[in-house]
């Protein structure tokens, strides 16, 4: 606080000015993996002796030193069985002398390659402009700025839309990322300022101990077992579902459980009408409330606001199971059903797909298919929701009919026992605007 109240007192006096400056690291160039990009230079130590490159006296630390030739590049790794470090610390590449021993690209005697390797890093931050190449140019190599600019600065694809990633690439990715962009653009290889026109990050999964992943303490969740004993499916909507996108939170066994009884429940539904389903009238009252999910997920995925829209299907699954479990009752039709899975198919690729073929009797997958159109419903609204206060606090909300008086409102409220217990024993004066709110202030 005491710095923040001196650089406010520096910027009121007109003596100085808050800026923030970053440091672009030589980041882990120490630790030499085999994954890193390979850096394509030479040395050759008889140009090294001569100490001259091209007719020119050059520094004794650059002699001998050559990029290799363009048509060369790009330089691969070479395949390998084994790509652990050297016991020196060095790069694996310098046990391989197939890729250590080459020709000097200036006096065409022997030369020796780089071993050291870049940090991964160096490729993975500008990798995205190579992605977005215009795909119409069916050369292999970039050799020439022009080139460059036509395949690549001019592409359709660039700037990235939208940047998925976690916080923690915030210095080791995004800012290299921007780096990169800066000085390519600023070199005229690209014609655009950023390299990311919307950035979300995800929020952090933690351990169930409420601490980091880790194999040095033991807590880390194997995905794959995960997805062994409960499906893919279940680890895709539990990781949507628990929080959030941008929220941390800890990994629960035990809530793991909700996102698995959602999916046999879909299943189960379906498998059970799959003899009469081509035969079943829909209830107007239920279309009417999936036309609201199929908006509400719509809207929600937009938005990256996945935990809301699976609750949303969870909450409509309720309502579709009540009304297949009466007898002789109208729920969906098969062309109202198949919206459901529709909308569910983004959280649970798998089930989908086979409910969508088997107990559907479709024949091209479900991701092939259109985002569910809604249905023109005849029905008009007879109940809303109010939502209740408590001295001014939200306690909760109730269904009304519409055209409820205050006291039959008063009266709905007072019998729901989560917002009753807060009632209880006290008198009250209660304030109601009909169809907006509902409060209790208690004497």
């Amino acid at each position: 606080a005491l710095i923040a109240e001196m650089k406010n007192w520096i910027v009121e006096k007109k003596i100085g000015r808050k800026e923030t400056t970053y440091h672009l690291r030589d980041w882990i160039f120490s630790r030499q993996r085999y994954w890193g990009e390979p850096i394509p230079m030479v040395y050759c130590e008889k140009c090294a002796q001569d100490g001259v490159v091209d007719g020119e006296k050059v520094d004794a630390s650059m002699a001998g030193w050559f990029a290799i030739k363009e048509e060369e590049l790009p330089l691969e790794l070479p395949y390998t069985a084994a790509y652990e470090p050297a016991d020196t610390g060095e790069s694996p590449l310098s046990k391989m002398p197939e890729f250590i021993e080459t020709i000097c690209p200036h006096c065409g005697g022997k030369g020796r390659r780089e071993t050291d390797t870049m940090p991964n890093w160096a490729g993975s931050c500008w990798y995205f402009v190579h992605f977005s190449k215009n795909k119409t140019s069916e050369k292999k190599h970039i050799n020439m700025k022009e080139e460059w600019i036509e395949t690549m600065a001019n592409s359709p694809w660039a700037p990235v839309d939208w940047y998925l990633g976690g916080a923690e690439h915030a210095v080791l990715h995004l800012l290299y990322a921007r780096f990169w962009v800066k000085a390519l653009r600023a070199v005229g290889l690209l014609n655009y300022p950023e390299p990311f026109l919307r950035l979300r990050n995800v929020g952090m999964v933690l351990a169930e101990d409420h601490r980091k992943m880790s194999k040095s303490w033991g807590n880390t969740i194997n995905p794959d077992d995960v997805v062994a004993q409960y499906g893919a499916d279940t680890l895709r909507l539990y990781e949507m579902f628990m929080a959030p996108f941008n929220m941390e939170i800890a990994w629960s066994m035990k809530a793991l459980q909700g996102a698995h009884r959602f999916v046999k429940r879909v299943w189960s539904l379906y498998e059970n009408q799959k003899s009469n389903i081509q035969n079943q009238k829909s209830n107007p009252e239920l279309v009417n409330k999936l036309n609201k999910t199929i908006q509400k997920v719509g809207d929600d995925i937009a938005q990256t606001k996945f935990n809301t829209a699976i609750a949303a299907l969870m909450e409509f699954l309720n309502a579709y199971e009540s009304e297949s479990q009466k007898q002789n009752a109208e729920s969906l039709n098969a062309e109202e059903a198949k919206k459901f899975i529709q909308i569910i198919a983004p959280f649970a690729p798998f089930v989908t797909e086979k409910i969508w073929r088997d107990v559907l009797n479709e024949t091209s997958s479900v991701h092939l298919s259109t985002w569910p159109a809604q249905t023109e419903v005849d029905i008009k609204e007879t109940t809303g929701e109010v939502p209740v206060q408590v001295n001014g606090k939200f306690r909760g909300i109730i269904v009304v009919p519409l055209a409820a008086t205050k006291e039959e409102t008063e009266q709905i409220a007072l019998k729901s026992e989560g917002i009753a217990k807060y009632i209880a024993g006290n008198t009250y004066k209660l304030i109601y605007v009909k169809g907006r709110i509902c409060n209790f202030v208690l004497g």
